[in-house]
């Protein structure tokens, strides 16, 4: 018989495996019922899950056991876990609980027996039973009941005369039934209860086949095509219903959410859009809902609760200020955007609760500033000893005390979020008697497991065109066009994944469809053969390769009498005339700087820098001002360590100033005031702070600069000619084309050459690992420091009129170098060989001169607006790597 010719009797109890199964069916029947001119509002019939059938007829019973829902029972498989010692011996005693919990739903519904069970299956084993006899003395002094032991007492009852389910109890949509289900449909019929198993119907279908290149194109084809189904029914007429069937769903939601939004709703990709807020009826839903957790709204409400006292996740804090919801909206996320960019340039990677308050107290928004003394109070009051419930009560007071609920302002979707999120609240609230009191820590990673696996639906969901479906999930459903993603050998049959805790034999003998793979295969067959006639027109696909191995197809389907899709129809549907792209381009001119664009510029010498790299990320940076998104780093950045480097010299040569002192100085001597340098460059520095990177952290930064500095010092006492350090870090003023700007000398040594005369070498020291010494050669100068200090920089007021050369000094450990290029030699080491004076002076004299010619031609560049795209696809961006969307790398 048909599940229909059961839909339309009255007083009938059906049982599905899903909720949404049930959801269909009771439409289905509410619409014969409508076309007959039945009423229904004192029908009393049912049609549910099993879980819900078992749990409302239990309750009608007012046992005095307690009914344990799944979270309290995995807190207790914890506790017993805990209790033995083997919590501690674990990466995850909770993970080791969830195993622990299925194990115990296997025993219960497949009926094993471990009583008997041999030491030789293995420690897993040993170990499963000590921790199965705490929780069994557990649920029986405490009088607790799981829900996988509903169907057993049920029978017990039944048979006792304490409760009967009706004249007729149909079960639909089952894969196979469990031996506890088998049990439950034998002691049913013995006690006169007519039951009725009806197979998943199908009807005529048609199948097609697709291959796409890769997982992301195959779902973006997916999502085209179902576009099309909808889109082409003409206006009025009701859409057809679709499905996309997606193995290991939870792996890959995010990727189905973004590709389906894109196609499906794109409205909902709008700055302070929700796809709920564009359409009552969405496109698509998830058929089993989203968790909690991922919900947007309530994301934010979980990232407001995580902020404790210690160290919180920067990128948490940013999540949350940017997701941060509050009466007071006026201006509100432009606020939150400055502050996380504050909260980027001034803290690391972890943020301490009070620090965070203090960000949120100097916000000019009132918004803020309420939450800051809303947090405050609350991070006061968190190091409390609390029963679950009292924490429930805390957390939902904060939220209200933040101003999340406002209800001028809280759309329909955030109502039913909240009333959702409160319904976790209860259920951490019923673990009073499992937990005791605990701190906070502990508790709101319980209520982040709760939210990670209870689910949310959009109160119109199951009306979307478009239903996203676990394989498992449509079983028993029929559709008008289904996709089935990732056809593939690995999802059909699915991986052989018995529970680790229980011999793989006894889950075996029980008919566990995981346990072995011949009744993975038996149950996987049935899925598929349900699958591809569950629609009028089906399309299975998969992709080529995926992780570098070619995907194979699943060897469940008969693809020889599949035909393959035309998916080229589809994407090449759309305006009857062909769009003309035209090949010429308009490009885009940057006007000359004016004298007020002039007089504003910033960025001194890296403006040559960046102009001599690139044309067009010069005029972006120093123009346009774009710069790059603070980057959280865990650590010091590059520029942090060289800029500590540069001020431990400083402040080095600032008393030793003469090579003559620094030999003088014993090594203790040397060490110490190497030593004394680095804490006071870290101890001054505007970028290093202990509340932000930490103490050890500045400890093993001040060994490795003082380790570094030293080998340096060391390496300089091997100049071959003395010199005093006459500026260290001196301020000064470079001109040039009318462009005027302060920079800042790294050093200047007076050398006392053997031919008597003191002559001057300007030094820039260069901290990487990389330092290109042709990038003083006047056809590239992409380190202009050097040639602007010599040629155009006022160094009068140091006394000195002219230099007579210029080094590049690499501070790098174990790659020590000075690169110099003077009037009167080539290097200043040891072994490295003196020119004639008179060819020293002839070479500086051109260089000087052709870095005069090329620092005006790229100052005149520059200022009459030169943006020409130098780089080429396959260059490295160097340090503008933000500009890379805008300069279209690809289209080069």
């Amino acid at each position: 018989m048909s599940i229909n010719s059961f839909l339309s009797s009255d007083n009938i109890t059906i049982v599905t495996p899903t909720e949404r199964v049930a959801r269909d069916l009771r439409g289905r029947r509410a619409f014969l019922k409508r076309a007959s001119g039945e009423k229904q509002w004192d029908d009393p019939s049912f049609i549910g899950t099993f879980r819900r059938f078992c749990t409302d007829q239990w309750e009608s019973l007012f046992d005095g056991r307690q009914l344990l829902h799944p979270e309290q029972l995995l807190t207790l498989c914890k506790q017993a876990i805990d209790s033995s010692g083997s919590g501690d011996t674990v990466i995850s005693s909770m993970s080791m609980a969830r195993k622990m919990r299925q194990a115990e739903r296997l025993i219960r519904e497949y009926r094993i027996d471990i009583g008997h069970a041999s030491a030789a299956f293995g420690s897993e084993l040993s170990a499963f039973i000590q921790w199965h006899e705490v929780l069994s003395k557990r649920l029986a002094a405490s009088d607790y009941l799981t829900e996988y032991d509903l169907p057993a007492e049920l029978s017990i009852a039944l048979q006792e005369g304490k409760w009967g389910p009706g004249e007729l109890v149909v079960f639909y949509g089952f894969v196979s039934l469990t031996p506890s289900e088998r049990h439950f449909v034998e002691v049913l019929k013995g006690c006169g209860v007519r039951v009725e198993i009806v197979e998943s119907q199908v009807g005529k279908s048609s199948q097609l086949s697709h291959m796409a290149e890769s997982q992301e194109e195959e779902v973006a084809d997916a999502a085209h095509w179902l576009r099309h189904q909808i889109k082409s029914v003409p206006s009025g007429q009701r859409p057809p219903r679709c499905a996309l069937i997606v193995p290991e769903l939870d792996r890959h939601r995010g990727l189905i959410r973004q590709v389906l939004d894109r196609e499906l709703a794109p409205n909902s990709l709008l700055a302070g859009r929700t796809p709920d807020e564009v359409e009552n009826v969405p496109w698509f839903a998830f058929a089993g809902g989203s968790y909690l957790a991922e919900l947007p709204w309530l994301r934010s409400v979980l990232d407001l609760l995580a902020i404790k006292r210690a160290d919180n996740s920067a990128e948490d804090l940013s999540r949350f200020l940017l997701g941060f919801s509050s009466p007071l909206d006026r201006g509100l996320h432009l606020e939150a955007a400055r502050l996380d960019l504050k909260m980027r340039r001034t803290h690391g990677w972890k943020v301490r609760g009070e620090s965070f308050v203090k960000l949120l107290s100097s916000s000019r928004h009132m918004g803020f500033r309420h939450l800051a003394d809303t947090l405050s109070r609350w991070l006061e009051s968190s190091d409390a000893l609390l029963l679950p419930s009292a924490w429930a009560n805390a957390f939902e007071m904060l939220v209200r005390n933040a101003g999340y609920l406002n209800g001028d302002r809280m759309i329909r979707s955030e109502i039913y979020q909240w009333h959702a999120f409160q319904d976790a609240l209860d259920v951490l609230r019923s673990l009073d008697a499992q937990m005791g009191e605990l701190t906070y820590e502990p508790i709101y990673r319980w209520l982040d497991e709760i939210c990670h696996t209870r689910r949310f639906s959009h109160d119109r969901a199951s009306q979307a065109p478009v239903q996203v479906l676990a394989p498992e999930e449509a079983y028993g459903l029929r559709f008008d066009r289904v996709w089935v993603l990732a056809a593939e050998a690995k999802n059909f049959p699915g991986p052989v994944e018995p529970n680790p805790f229980l011999p793989v034999s006894a889950q075996v003998n029980a008919e566990v469809p995981f346990a072995s793979s011949e009744l993975n295969t038996e149950h996987s067959q049935k899925l598929v053969d349900h699958l591809i006639r569950c629609g009028a027109g089906v399309v299975l696909s998969i992709h080529e390769s995926s992780g570098g191995s070619p995907c194979l197809r699943s060897g469940l389907i008969n693809w020889d009498r599949i035909a393959p899709l035309d998916m080229k129809s589809f994407k090449a549907a759309g305006p009857k005339k062909p769009i003309r792209v035209s090949a010429k381009r308009t490009p885009d001119v940057f006007p000359k700087v004016s004298k007020a664009e002039r007089e504003r510029l910033a960025g001194g010498v890296s403006i040559f820098a960046d102009f001599a790299e690139d044309r067009l990320s010069a005029a972006l940076i120093h123009r346009l001002h774009l710069k790059p998104f603070p980057a959280i780093s865990a650590g010091l950045t590059g520029a942090v360590q060289g800029n500590l480097i540069h001020d431990a010299l400083n402040l080095f040569w600032s008393t030793v100033r003469t090579s003559e002192k620094l030999h003088s100085l014993a090594p203790a001597r040397l060490k110490q005031k190497v030593s004394d340098s680095v804490v006071q460059a870290i101890e001054e520095s505007k970028d290093v702070s202990e509340a932000r990177h930490g103490r050890n952290l500045l400890a093993l930064e001040r060994f490795r600069i003082s380790d570094l500095v030293l080998s340096w010092l060391e390496f300089e006492k091997q100049r071959v000619e003395p010199f005093e350090v006459v500026v260290a870090e001196g301020a000064s003023t470079c001109d040039i084309e009318g462009m005027s700007f302060k920079v800042r000398i790294d050093r200047i040594d007076r050398v006392r050459c053997s031919d008597g005369q003191d002559r001057y070498v300007i030094i820039d020291y260069k901290t990487g690992q990389i330092v290109d010494m042709r990038a003083l050669n006047s056809d590239r100068l992409t380190a202009p420091q050097l040639p602007l200090y010599a040629t155009f920089t006022d160094l009068k007021r140091f006394g000195i009129e002219t230099p007579h050369g210029v080094s590049l000094a690499k501070v790098f450990s174990g790659d020590l170098q000075f690169h110099l290029r003077s009037d009167w030699a080539e290097g200043l080491m040891e072994g490295q060989g003196v020119e004639s004076s008179e060819l020293s002076a002839m070479h500086w004299a051109g260089q000087l001169e052709g870095w005069r010619k090329a620092l005006i031609s790229n100052a005149k560049g520059f200022l009459s607006g030169e943006s020409v795209l130098s780089y080429r696809p396959h260059e490295y961006l160097g340090n503008h790597e933000h500009l890379e969307p805008l300069m279209r790398l690809g289209d080069t």
